[in-house]
């Protein structure tokens, strides 16, 4: 079975009609996973605002400034868990999902890297690194092709 991913820089699903854009997007192409980078969602922003009918949402919130934020929509016909590497790192707006199904076990990740990031580059570089090395030590898990 083939599974689609649909990747959106949304620049703000606060803004008017844009969550709903998003729905019509997300149900018109019929996507498994669903990755928004530059969400605009903090903490304030409750997720059942922003839920989509038939799949489950995973939200990291940019924290302190304005912008940013990532997400990840799952289907409901897979199975899904947010997934934290063993040192998570809250500089990073960084959000990782397991997905499974019986063909498959994956994990996700989202990534909102800013133009003028709060951190060096090279510090996202490992972290990134860092978190997939872990994923790969677990033989179970594969990438999606």
């Amino acid at each position: 079975m083939r599974h689609s991913v649909y990747v959106l820089n949304a620049t703000a699903l606060t803004k008017p009609n844009a969550s709903d854009h998003l729905v019509a997007d997300i149900h018109g192409s019929h996507t498994d996973v669903s990755i928004i980078t530059e969400t605009h969602l903090k903490q304030k922003h409750t997720s059942r605002v922003f839920d989509i009918d038939g799949y489950n949402m995973y939200k990291r919130d940019r924290i302190k400034w304005h912008g940013g934020g990532v997400a990840i929509y799952v289907n409901n016909h897979l199975r899904s868990s947010l997934w934290k590497p063993p040192s998570d790192q809250l500089n990073f707006e960084l959000l990782w999902v397991r997905v499974q199904s019986a063909e498959f076990d994956a994990i996700i990740g989202a990534i909102y890297h800013p133009p003028k990031p709060i951190y060096p580059v090279t510090d996202l570089l490992c972290y990134t690194e860092s978190c997939l090395g872990t994923t790969a030590r677990d033989g179970r898990l594969q990438w999606f092709k």
